[in-house]
């Protein structure tokens, strides 16, 4: 999932394969017990003790029914807050315990004929590339990324960026050798506004120019806290052409799949995204005393905009999909009417322009809604 794009996938069904003992490091016991995880930890430089968890945070055979999911299991584990919600950023120090976590398991992924030493670039991606037979051939480039929204579920990246390198153990068990070689990337921030995945297209991410963040790290010292260079960000770009194909796996977060009983599907598109920010002004003024019909309140606009997002979202059959997600009120005093109230609206879809017309269809009632509860309402993308 390159530059922050959401995945659409085409629902069909594939029987999976049991995974073979030695093949993964864990044994398949036949009444489905959890399999011995000692070796698959071994393999990712990790001590095998302490509990499991599944995609919900209980024990999950499905989950475990190889010793690499397993370890998927247990990175997730070790990445979520004490208060139990996962962590998104790469500035974090949990964001940079999980960079550590993947060049180890990159520099496991060796044997006597395959040496791999991830690298870092000016955007912070880590990459490592397993030699072809064929040096005129261009890389097949396996990735994903290791950060992730506020619950944004255990495997979110975290699933392709293990699941590569496991590609590269098994490789290298079974000793088959690729006449392309075969590189590993995991893209930093790839949530939010997308750093290593935006560099590497040549596009500088406008989140560098931004001093303020959510975490109270701005993004260039975030970056350099990772081995990054912000000076030297155009120097991650990668050449058209230069690799022979991408591929990731990762988790379906939207729950179609699961619902319908579809093991794995295979993505159709990466949607466009729109983003606008909204800023409603009303007048401040006391609850007590301000009579109702005299009322200019920022927050009663913004419920209404809330409403008309989804509605308009859901007015015209397709797989769009519209969110207001983050409300800032201002005083966000219990006893003060709502005089400014900021808030996002994005927007998805595999079509650019019915993005582009959903957009259109908000800021015009936007516009409604500002006449009716006379407050100012600007919508800017």
């Amino acid at each position: 999932m390159t530059a922050n794009g959401g995945l659409n996938a085409q629902r069909i069904t594939i029987t999976p394969t049991r995974v073979a003992a030695g093949q993964a490091g864990g044994k398949i016991d036949e009444d489905n017990q959890p399999p011995d995880i000692s070796a698959a930890s071994r393999r990712y430089g990790r001590d095998p003790s302490g509990p499991i968890v599944g995609e919900a945070g209980r024990h999950s055979n499905a989950a475990d029914q190889c010793g690499a999911t397993a370890e998927f299991a247990r990175a997730a584990q070790r990445i979520r807050t004490p208060g139990g919600r996962h962590l998104r950023r790469w500035r974090q120090s949990p964001g940079l315990f999980r960079r550590r976590y993947r060049c180890t398991g990159l520099r496991h992924a060796t044997d006597a004929r395959c040496r791999i030493a991830p690298v870092s670039d000016a955007a912070g991606n880590i990459s490592g590339l397993r030699a072809g037979t064929d040096p005129s051939r261009r890389p097949i480039t396996l990735g994903s990324h290791i950060d992730s929204v506020p619950d944004g579920g255990n495997f979110d990246g975290q699933l392709g960026s293990m699941a590569t390198i496991e590609v590269l153990h098994t490789l290298n068990e079974k000793h088959i050798a690729t006449r392309h070689p075969i590189e590993v990337v995991i893209w930093s921030n790839e949530e939010g506004d997308p750093m290593g995945s935006a560099a590497a297209i040549g596009s500088v991410p406008p989140m560098l120019a931004d001093p303020a963040s959510m975490e109270g790290v701005a993004a260039r010292e975030g970056l350099r806290r990772i081995g990054g260079d912000p000076e030297r960000i155009a120097s991650a770009r990668r050449a058209p052409g230069s690799i022979h194909c991408y591929l990731e796996l990762h988790i379906e977060q939207g729950g179609i799949l699961a619902r319908e009983g579809i093991p794995i599907g295979v993505v159709d598109g990466i949607v466009g995204i729109a983003q606008y920010q909204v800023t409603i002004e009303g007048v401040a003024n006391h609850a007590g005393t301000t009579p109702m019909p005299m009322r200019q309140d920022a927050l009663l606009a913004a419920a209404k905009m809330v409403e008309a997002v989804n509605e308009i979202a859901k007015a015209e059959p397709g797989s769009q999909v519209a969110t207001v997600g983050k409300l800032e009120v201002t005083p966000n005093a219990a006893n003060v009417i709502p005089g400014r109230v900021r808030h996002t609206v994005e927007i998805r879809d595999l079509s650019s322009g019915k993005v582009a017309r959903l957009g259109a269809a908000i800021a015009k009632r936007a516009e409604a809604i500002a006449t009716a509860t006379r407050t100012r309402i600007t919508m800017t993308k």
